[in-house]
């Protein structure tokens, strides 16, 4: 017969024994909220950089052609040559320069709000010039120069 020992109360383990193996399950939250941290970090970066980018710059061009009549009245024809179709909203064309120059909305002045697509052409019109006339077609949202030119009075 075996006598137990009184200071494992019947079984082989001493009472005053700190195993408890709570080491692997403390291990395995740890290694849980690390990843969770993780994730959420690099997702946050990715968030964050995705607001970055700038809008696209449209791949177009436009071509210009126009005449100042005798009374200073300009007529310009604006000329999609090719490249991405253009929302006529976007566009702002500046005639003149220094303090005599002015912005027209390309929307505002032809009248036509349906999209601007390679070959199409689009009058406007603008009052008081004389000499030369520089004139600047430009993306508003990227500010990219779409065309440029100069038209001379008669």
């Amino acid at each position: 017969m075996t006598t137990a020992d009184p200071r494992t109360d019947g079984t082989n383990r001493s009472s005053e024994s700190t195993d408890r193996a709570q080491s692997e399950v403390i291990g395995s939250i740890l290694v849980v909220a690390l990843v969770v941290i993780l994730v959420s970090t690099v997702g946050l970066a990715g968030l964050a950089a995705i607001g970055t980018f700038a809008p696209p710059e449209p791949a177009a061009s436009v071509g210009l052609d126009g005449d100042v009549d005798e009374d200073g009245n300009l007529t310009l024809v604006v000329t999609h040559e090719g490249g991405d179709p253009l929302d006529p909203g976007e566009i702002v064309v500046l005639l003149g320069e220094g303090e005599e120059r002015q912005s027209l909305d390309f929307y505002t002045e032809t009248g036509d709000d349906s999209t601007f697509r390679p070959g199409e052409r689009r009058e406007l019109t603008a009052e008081s010039f004389e000499g030369q006339v520089r004139v600047l077609v430009i993306h508003a949202p990227s500010g990219r120069t779409l065309g440029e030119g100069t038209i001379t009075a008669r």
